[in-house]
């Protein structure tokens, strides 16, 4: 009877066990936290319920106005949250050629803090094609430690899709036709179907999908939301309902 006692005193209760579970839960692969009018903290209490445990960032909105010290502070903020957030370097800050604040000695600051896993859509795409100074050495910051290089290529196809993706930038969201899919998809690239307060274009993107035989390089994406959506409608569960 002794041993029985001891044996039962070595089983946790209910109460003292940690219950794991595996759930599906949902990722947005290309957000600006500031088009949400919220802080990363907040931000991650009004997605976490709606089932989005993840999120890929680009800060550049706030690094526009701020620097690399809002940048910095975003990085910060985000580790308050239980949302799991990845930062990515903003490449064109502002996005308005020859104004730029952010070069490739900026990007590659950027690219050493924790929690900054690439470079963010990189929109000078006629740069891109065009191997100018400024973007091969901004992406050069990327390739050399090996890290993700997100596009921005709208209406980019054929030979400039080639060129572009020569360059280094492995996905986009910004395709505007079915078409636009299927051939990127056919060269490679990762899709983001994007489905914002902006611009809900998912309904012909997805019929882009639709006859390619694998899918294994689309994603969907909300790119700009606003906070009244966030509270009535929701946000990635919306998109994929």
């Amino acid at each position: 009877r002794l041993e029985k006692d001891i044996r039962m005193r070595q089983v946790p209760s209910i109460q003292e066990q940690r219950l794991k579970l595996l759930i599906r839960s949902f990722i947005d692969t290309h957000v600006h936290v500031e088009s949400t009018m919220m802080i990363p903290e907040n931000l991650s209490r009004a997605i976490l319920p709606w089932g989005t445990t993840t999120i890929c960032t680009d800060p550049h909105e706030i690094g526009n106005v701020m620097g690399i010290e809002g940048v910095e502070f975003m990085l910060d903020n985000a580790k308050k949250s239980k949302l799991r957030q990845y930062v990515l370097a903003p490449s064109c800050v502002p996005s308005v050629p020859g104004l730029e604040k952010f070069g490739a000695a900026e990007i590659g600051r950027l690219l050493d803090m924790d929690n900054v896993v690439g470079i963010a859509e990189i929109m000078d795409y006629v740069g891109v094609i065009n191997d100018t100074e400024r973007m091969h050495s901004i992406i050069e910051e990327g390739v050399k430690r090996g890290m993700f290089l997100q596009g921005h290529a709208p209406y980019c196809t054929g030979k400039e899709l080639a060129a572009y993706l020569i360059g280094g930038p492995v996905s986009d969201h910004e395709s505007v036709s079915e078409d636009e899919v299927r051939a990127k998809l056919r060269a490679g690239m990762h899709i983001n179907l994007r489905a914002s307060s902006l611009i809900d274009s998912l309904s012909f993107l997805v019929d882009g999908c639709k006859d390619m035989p694998w899918r294994d390089f689309v994603s969907v994406c909300t790119d700009d939301v606003h906070a009244k959506d966030l509270l009535t409608v929701g946000h990635i569960n919306k998109v994929v309902g």
